[in-house]
This record gives structure tokens, sequence and C-alpha cells, in this order.
């Protein structure tokens, strides 16, 4: 401690202010009632989403116990084995290393240069406030709610270590959460250790990272896809799925594909293999230091059913949770990339079809390989013999039962059965399971995406039933289920079939029927057009395919594309690029989105177009030029405001679409077409909400309150005058938009209850309600005195 002065300042500091901490969030908790969320939504959703608990476990004799003290013993004797033990590697081969770029004298200089505070805040900064914390129990939203008051001591820290090269004990303690990779009966070794770091340890590995994030797309293979800066999954799953087409021809050259299952393999990096690869690809021996002071320093504790248990040293592997393991990791593959071309270069190997222009050998995405090659024995005795020395010296060991041999074209029973010998793999069958999607040698049917269709029933039943508004559901639909759409999106035209039923999922989930009183369609148009800003699921897939054109015109430099060109183009143009029967899906559709684009555009502005879209962003603005437009919508501006709950502007979306279920919509059903509240007009919407005496109560005393002297007879002329409204402060601007819509949604709310519950209709309970809801959104944007001065008590 007295060594490492800063260090311990800071760690200090952090034991001192706990009751601070403990304080703030109970201050937050009953600012924004979160107490009645975890009480009530917490308790509810446990049993299906808590991860962490553990009540019991399947041992290595297949028995399952449910004694907490036996598992316990079990998973810290299995971790501490994982993780605390050190086998001895085989040496590296040096020579093989220095077969491909190393760092230079110029970027080591960029890696060892002094560290500034501004750096150290982005980094803290860049860690977000939801990620789990580390033994000491702080996230990063403490050091960034306090940064005034804890900045220097969390820059002296930091910057001592990158002076001393020494790292505090304490920073670098790790509790270790465990998740569960199966669902039923998981064994001790079907759990993924995340490892929850100090957020100043974290600082210290993110600054290191992002000094070696601009070595990658130069040193790393083309083959390995993960965690660099410009290089995309969807190019790996592209590739392998046009290599692994045709595999069930059997009039075509034999051919073999290996998928490698790596057990555990962040946790069981060697660490002298790893020192030897950093300094083999001639990475500053500073920088060296600093990155095995963090990697060899780590103490472990595992996290079984919210407490720690155990506390051992670590001997080996790179920690998942830690920032600096993915760059790490790549590093340790880079060796294998190097190695394999090294080895297939001997004149007994062949190449797989369609391999032998681009000297394909394999594809990696971090842990996640594939090997490719002819279906010879001494082709894949190369394979094989080079994954073994790779396994020797670097700790990384084959999972034999979860690795598969895959073979296609002219391949007899004898010559596979030898194959098969050599790796010890069962034989796999397509469709196979690749980074998420499925990889098969011919066009894919509805049956091969039921994998996505089960994910997105598997949510939304996860979810029904937990008392979502329709705006919770909505924002569920367009921020998770249309993200995992979205993966897919970009790697298969999806089918008009599948389409429909992926809409058909999100839709009932939506609205809890097969009745939807808007149209999916219409969901699907922006705000600004009168919808809820859905994506449109075929112009979206349409978007996200339509890149490789452009990756394609301006010969982006990645594999997938350099093998597009060797393979399709050769000399040719994408404009001259014409399909052909044997093509793919992926081509065909990506050349008829091309087509569809010059049928309205010329050449050149279809070029700029691409430019205009891909060039360092995303695919949303080729999204709106392919979607269905609408007509734009003046009120959206006013219904969608950040400062109002969402279940109220959607109330109020749904009035102006005249889409709320009033009783003079629902003639057909029969029902009694009476107002439920006065029973003496007819159900309509301006009924309801205006031209009710009961309702009329609730306006009168709200208008009063604020000043409101405009006479309102429909939900449309009130939403305009409150658009063009620019009298008063902005206060009460506000005060006036969130009141209405919060009326609209109480009052139909109530009219609800009042049908279904019979709760009667308390007219001085909703504006209680409204002006409850007004004063606790107002106090969040405003100082308490101004909110007393517009409006009072």
């Amino acid at each position: 401690m007295q060594q490492l002065p800063r260090q311990a300042a800071i760690a200090d500091f952090v034991q001192k202010h706990k009751i601070d901490v403990v304080g703030l969030l109970e201050t937050k908790l009953k600012k924004q009632n979160y107490k009645y969320f975890l009480r009530n939504k917490f308790n509810d959703w446990r049993a299906v989403d808590n991860f962490d608990l553990i009540a019991n476990s399947r041992m290595n004799d297949g028995t399952i116990t449910r004694d907490q003290e036996e598992i316990i013993r079990e998973f810290v004797s299995y971790y501490s084995t994982l993780l605390g033990t050190k086998k001895e590697p085989a040496p590296i081969v040096w020579d093989i290393i220095k077969q491909g770029p190393l760092v230079k004298d110029e970027e080591n200089r960029n890696l060892v240069k002094e560290i500034t505070t501004d750096e150290i805040k982005a980094a803290l900064f860049d860690i977000g406030n939801d990620k789990a914390p580390g033994p000491d129990g702080y996230s990063s939203a403490f050091f960034k709610k306090h940064w005034e008051r804890v900045g220097k001591d969390v820059v002296d820290a930091v910057k001592e270590f990158f002076e001393t090269g020494r790292l505090l004990k304490n920073f670098n303690t790790t509790v270790v959460s465990l998740i569960p990779k199966t669902a039923i009966n998981p064994t001790v070794g079907d759990y993924r250790p995340i490892s929850c770091c100090n957020v100043l340890y974290k600082i210290i590995t993110k600054i290191m990272s992002a000094r070696m994030a601009p070595l990658l797309n130069r040193i790393v293979n083309m083959a390995q896809s993960a965690f660099i800066p410009g290089r995309n999954i969807m190019d790996n799953i592209h590739l392998a799925q046009e290599l692994m087409r045709g595999y069930e021809n059997k009039k075509n050259a034999p051919k073999c594909t290996i998928k490698i299952d790596l057990r555990k393999a962040y946790d069981t990096v060697d660490w002298d293999f790893l020192r030897t690869i950093l300094h083999g690809l001639n990475i500053h021996p500073k920088f060296v230091y600093w990155v095995m002071q963090c990697v060899t320093s780590p103490r472990f504790s595992i996290a079984i059913n919210g407490s720690p248990h155990g506390f051992f040293p670590g001997k080996r592997g790179l920690r998942q949770g830690d920032p600096m393991s993915p760059t790490l990791f790549i590093f340790c593959m880079e060796y294998l990339s190097r190695l394999l071309v090294v080895r297939t270069a001997n004149s007994n190997f062949n190449f797989h079809a369609k391999c032998i222009r681009e000297k394909i050998t394999h594809l990696a995405f971090a842990d996640d390989l594939m090997l490719f090659g002819r279906g010879d024995f001494m082709s894949m005795e190369i394979l094989a013999s080079t994954m073994e020395e790779f396994s020797s010296c670097s700790g990384l060991e084959i999972n034999k039962d979860k690795s598969n041999l895959f073979s296609g074209g002219k391949l007899s029973h004898r010559a596979l059965e030898e194959i098969k010998g050599i790796f010890g793999f069962p034989l796999g069958t397509l469709p196979v399971k690749y980074l998420g999607v499925p990889l098969e040698s011919k066009k894919l049917n509805i049956t091969h995406y039921t994998p996505l269709i089960e994910k997105l029933a598997t949510i939304t039943n996860k979810w029904t039933g937990k008392n979502l508004s329709y705006a919770g559901k909505a924002e569920l639909v367009r921020s998770v289920l249309q993200g995992v759409e979205c993966y897919w999106l970009q790697v298969f035209p999806l089918p008009a079939n599948v389409r429909e039923r992926v809409i058909a999922i999100c839709r009932e989930f939506l609205w809890g029927t097969k009745y939807a009183p808007v149209a999916w369609k219409d969901l699907c148009l922006p705000k600004e057009e009168g919808g809820l800003g859905f994506r449109n699921l075929g112009a979206w897939n349409k978007a996200l395919l339509a890149r490789n054109l452009w990756n394609i015109h301006v010969k982006k430099d990645s594999l997938w594309i350099k093998w597009i060109h060797s393979e399709f183009l050769r000399d040719k143009t994408v404009w001259e690029w014409t399909a052909r029967k044997r093509d793919s899906p992926l081509f065909k559709r990506v050349l008829e989105i091309r087509d569809e684009m010059l049928t309205d555009l010329p050449r050149r502005e279809v070029e700029k177009l691409w430019g205009k879209w891909y060039t360092n962003k995303g695919a949303c603005d080729a999204y709106d030029w392919f979607r269905p437009k609408g007509e734009r919508k003046l009120w959206h501006r006013a219904v969608w405001n950040a400062f109002v709950p969402p279940k109220f502007s959607f109330t109020t979306w749904q009035a102006l679409k005249g889409r709320l279920p009033t009783r003079d919509r629902l003639g057909y059903l029969g029902i009694d077409q009476h107002c439920p509240l006065c029973q003496t007009h007819p159900e309509s919407a301006d009924h309801l909400f205006f031209k009710c005496d009961k309702t009329r109560e609730v306006w009168k005393e709200i208008k009063t309150w604020l000043e409101m002297r405009r006479i309102i007879t429909t939900i449309p002329s009130a939403i305009k005058w409150m658009a063009k409204e620019r009298s008063g402060v902005a206060a009460i601007r506000k005060a006036r938009k969130l009141a209405l819509m919060a009326t609209v949604n109480l009052m139909w709310r109530a009219r609800n209850a009042l049908i279904f519950d019979q709760t009667p209709f308390d007219p001085k309970h909703i504006v209680f309600e409204v002006k409850k809801v007004t004063y606790v959104v107002l106090y969040s944007l405003y100082p308490y005195e101004i909110v007393q001065q517009h409006l009072g008590e």
C-alpha cells in the first residue's frame, strides 16, 4: 500500500464513501419510485430470468444434487482447477510468428507514449452505466457522477500503474459470475464464467485495448473478423455459406469442412504463450510488461447464488469481462493463422474448391473456427497436425465431442472413414449452426428459419403477462425483436412467408390478439408519418443486403469481397456482373436490388447513393429510400415528446389514428352502443373525451388549473392547438402538453376499468392523477421554485 500511494488513495476513498453510495441509491429509489418497480416486477420475473440462481447441479457421476454446500464445493473446485492450474506448453516456432506483418517502430511509440487525463476520462465514460461492478461494488456510474470529486484520484491511480508498472492487488480481484449455457440441469462445466472486474482496472485495460486497436487490421490475418475495426461478422457467414454450397452434389471434387470447438477457449490460454506471441509481433517490451502485469495478477472468487466463494490466484486464461481480453485472444489466434499459412504451403496440401485463388484455409471469429481443405488424406492430415501443434503450445484444446467434420463431393466411404480417423470427430450433417445462423448446401426453406421464429416466440412468451403497456410492448418490438431480425436480414434474403410469420409474432405480442387496430404496414411508417417507427422487413432486408454492392464496387479490403472478385467478377465491375442459374439466392437477390435501382436512376446516381448510404454509416439512409412512404403528420412533434411518458403518447396516437375501440366501432359485435359513463348518448371518441358530462368535469378542472381558455372538442384539434402554442413559459407549455395526453390516457383507462372491473368513474381521482404525473415530470425538468411559481401546489 505504501509503495503505491495513489492507487491506495482511491481504494481508500471508495471504502470510506460506501455509505454515500447507499444513501444516493436510496434517494434515487424514492425519487423515481423504483421500489414499486423492484418489488412488483423483479419478483415476477426472477423465476424466469435469474441466471445467477443455482438451485441444483449435475455432478460428474451424473447425479443431481440440491445440497448448497456440495454445490459450492463442486463449483469452487472446478473453477479453481480451470483458472488456477498451469500446464507446461510446447515451445512455439519463432519463425512462424515472423511470417506476417509486425508492429512498426512508430506504432510502438504510440503504444508507450504518456497516458493523458483525457484518455483516462474517455476510458471511464466509455464503460456503460449498466455494466456489472467488480468486487468493490462500484459501477462506472458512481465515478462519472462524482468525477469532479474523485477524478484527480482516479487519474493519479491510473497514471501510477503506467509509470511504475505495478498494480495494487485489490484492483485486480475478480468475482466470476456464472451464466448457464443450457437451461436444463447444466453440469458445473456448462456455465460461461464472466469476470466482474473493478472499474479502475477496466480503465487501465480499456486504455491499452484502445492503443492496440489500430494495429489489428494490418497485423491480423483477414480470415479473422472478430473485434477488428472495419471487419464484419457477416463476411465470415457469407463466405462460409458460399463455400459449403453444393456439398450434396456427388459429382463435384471431394472437399471437407471442419468446424472446431475450442474447449473453454478464453479460460485456458497459456500466459507464457501469450507473452511470447506479443514479443514475437515486435510489440514494445514495456507495453508487453503492462499487459502481462494485468493478465497474470488476478485473484478469483466464484459468485454462487449471490455470494462469493473461494479465493484463489489465476494461473492461466484471459478473463471474459476484461476489456483487453478480446484483443489479446485475437493475437493468440493469429499464431494459428500464420501456422496454417506455412504448413499448407506444403506441396501435399490441396485447397478446398473455390479457395485456391485466395488460398483460404480457415475462417475465424474469435474462437469460432472453421477449416477448409480438399477431401483427401494428406490435406486433412496437414490440417489436423497443424491444429495439434497449435494446441500443444497455446493451451487451447479441441473439444472433440462438439467439433464436426463435413464432407462433400465425390468422396468414397473408405476415404471418408480414413479422414474421420485423423480428427476423431463425428460426421456432421447440414444444416449446421454457424455464428447463430444455419449453414446449408442448398437454398434454405421455411424450416431452416425455425431458430429465428423460435427465438422471437421465446422472447415474446417471456414478456407476455408482465403487465406491459402498449408503449412498453412497442419499445420491446422496436429494440429487441427487430434487433434479432436484423441479424438474419443481413445474412439472408428473407422469404415472404418467413417475413409474414415474423410479423405475425410481433403483431400478436403488441396487441395481445390477432385483431390489430392498426395495420402493420402503418406501424412501419416513421412517427412523422403517423407510424410507430417499426422497420418494414422487406425494405430493411434490401437496405442491409445492398451494402454488399457498394463493398464490391469499391473493392473493400475484406476476404469476402476479395473472394467475390476472384471467383466471379475477375476483371468485371459490379455493373457488368450477371446472375447465373446456379448462383446462390444471396447473389441473385443482391443483383435484383441493383437492377431495381437502375430502372429508376442512372448508374452514376445509383453509385452516389451507395456512397452516401454506406460510407462510414449504417443502412438507415438506404432503408429510408427503399421503404414505403406515408403522408407527413403535423401532429407528431406534439405527441412524441421525450418528457411525456410513452404510454400517454401511445394512447393519444391511437386516438388520433381513430383506432381506439370505442363502442361506435364495435357494432359488429352486437354490443350496446351507449356511452358506459353517461348511458345516454352513443359512444364515440369525441363524445367520450369531450362531450360526455362525466369527462367535462375533468376538463373543467384541468383547464382552470393550467389557464387554458380555448374550447377543445376533439383530440386532433387539441393537439393541433398544442403544436402551435407558443405563449407562456416553457414549463407551462410542457405542462399543458403532458396534462392533455395524461388526461386522455387516464380517462381511457378509467372507462375500461368501469366496463371490465365495475370500478366507478371518478373525475376527481383522474384530475388528481393528472396533476400528480405532471408535477413529477416537471420537477425532474425544472427547479422546484420555477414549477411552484407557475403551477403552484
